[in-house]
């Protein structure tokens, strides 16, 4: 999966994002707002990863995502 495709569809994709982040809060979700760099701060923030972990972790999220 594409981020654009997370970002465009953000309202039905926030869930299979917080079914992989269970930390991030619904008011984490909406801060986020379909902006990948705010959804790498917040898995920093909520999983005590460095930025470069945290950007890892999620690119292997996309692409391990089929649709």
């Amino acid at each position: 999966m594409a981020w654009q495709d997370v970002e465009h569809n953000w309202t039905e994709r926030k869930m299979r994002v917080r079914a992989k982040w269970t930390r991030l809060s619904n008011e984490d979700l909406d801060f986020i707002a379909g902006s990948r760099d705010k959804l790498i701060s917040k898995i920093q923030q909520h999983y005590v990863r460095g930025r470069d972990e945290a950007e890892t972790e999620l690119n292997s999220w996309l692409a391990n995502r089929h649709h």
